[in-house]
């Protein structure tokens, strides 16, 4: 073996420890609650959460007219630089939309509100360090039932050192009815839109208000919110 090939020998034989020293890197994308273990060499990860959405009101239904149920506001979003040391344990915990209100008739007296989203949370070992709140549920119509439904609100989070926020959007309120014409149904309001990061979430949106609709015909029922997600990249 020739001296000039001592050299390239000792590099060939240092290449794998030079690579093992190397931080990893990566994104991972979180469509339900789970952890997350931070990888040899990473001290810092960015984190996107967004809430889950709140769902429609239900729409009502009179003889003197019916209006429309108010769309749910969609769910915070929350961009971080938050860190950590190799091997903690993270944990996402992703928020539910908003179950959709029932429409009156067809057995309910009344309409009903539309659910609030769920909250996302990321816990770094026993200590939550960042929250995005969920979407209100949108409200049905009130008193006679002409009147369409006020909308729900956005959900809201704090902005902070090295934390990104921007709140829900907010819902619709509902179309106020009273026509005689009992094809014709009052529109429930719109969700509100979901937000977008890095990407657009594939939920956290508000739930549409339900129909209203003259008797005989019964209320519409609100739609679900979107569920929260999340995204770690590293």
């Amino acid at each position: 073996m020739g001296p000039s090939f001592l050299p390239l020998l000792a590099v060939l034989l240092s290449g794998p420890a030079l690579v093992a020293q190397t931080p990893e890197h990566g994104v991972r994308e979180f469509t339900s609650s789970g952890s997350f273990v931070i990888p040899t060499g990473v001290t810092s990860i960015t984190v996107e959460l967004w809430a889950g959405g709140g769902g429609g009101g239900g729409g009502s239904s009179s003889y003197a007219g019916r209006g429309g149920g108010g769309g749910g506001g969609s769910g915070a979003y929350v961009r971080a630089v938050v860190p950590v040391s190799p091997g903690q344990s993270c944990i996402i915990s992703l928020g539910a939309g908003g179950e959709g209100g029932r429409g009156e008739g067809e057995g309910l007296e009344a309409a009903e509100r539309g659910a609030d989203g769920g909250d996302s949370l990321l816990r770094v070992g026993e200590r939550i360090v960042l929250t995005a709140a969920g979407g209100r549920g949108g409200k049905p119509p009130a008193g006679t039932g002409r009147r369409g439904g006020i909308r729900g609100d956005g959900g809201t989070a704090t902005p902070g050192e090295s934390v990104l926020t921007r709140p829900g959007g907010n819902g619709e309120p509902g179309e106020h009815g009273g026509s005689d014409d009992e094809t014709i149904r009052a529109a429930g309001g719109a969700g509100g839109a979901a937000i977008s990061g890095s990407i657009a979430p594939p939920g956290a949106h508000g739930g549409g208000g339900g129909a209203g609709g003259r008797v005989p015909l019964a209320g519409g029922r609100g739609s679900n919110g979107g569920r929260g997600s999340a995204i770690i990249t590293w």
